[in-house]
């Protein structure tokens, strides 16, 4: 994308667009869009998703695991981890064991606690368990139009 931009001057597809390529580094995407820039701003104030938290994340509430069977979260479905999931589980730092064909834990366990800096087992855990800690969010670095491209917000 950042080549198509152009990288200089010299090879931008319109005037200030080279500029825009140089933004495009790491997390980061392009809109394309007919619409004002008070309509897009509106429109990604508004956007939250849930998302799995990764390692190095801060924890932003506590997870701990009651003895007994494993089950999935939400709790409600009593969705129960199948056999095979044991020695992952094991891997993952969970003590965990078989009793006749489920998982179990002897004792409660805790994944993370609120504030805790996620290492990977945990961020893996949490995804197993379908525990989702992150808040997804668009942020808004700057915008391109008319040949002239606008850095602040």
């Amino acid at each position: 994308m950042a080549k198509a931009f152009g990288s200089s001057a010299t090879d931008e597809a319109r005037l200030n667009l080279h500029k825009l390529s140089k933004k495009l580094v790491g997390d980061v995407g392009v809109l394309f869009t007919n619409r004002s820039v008070e309509d897009i701003k509106q429109l990604v104030s508004q956007y939250h998703q849930l998302d799995y938290a990764r390692a190095g994340v801060v924890a932003t509430q506590s997870v701990h695991l009651p003895a007994g069977e494993l089950v999935k979260y939400p709790v409600e479905d009593n969705e129960v981890f199948p056999p095979n999931m044991e020695p992952q589980l094991r891997k993952l730092g969970i003590p965990t064991c078989l009793k006749k064909g489920k998982v179990v834990i002897e004792q409660p366990y805790v994944i993370c606690d609120e504030g805790q800096t996620l290492n990977p087992n945990q961020a893996q855990l949490l995804k197993l368990f379908n525990v989702a800690l992150a808040d997804f969010q668009i942020k808004l670095l700057c915008y391109w139009n008319n040949d002239t491209l606008v850095d602040s917000f």
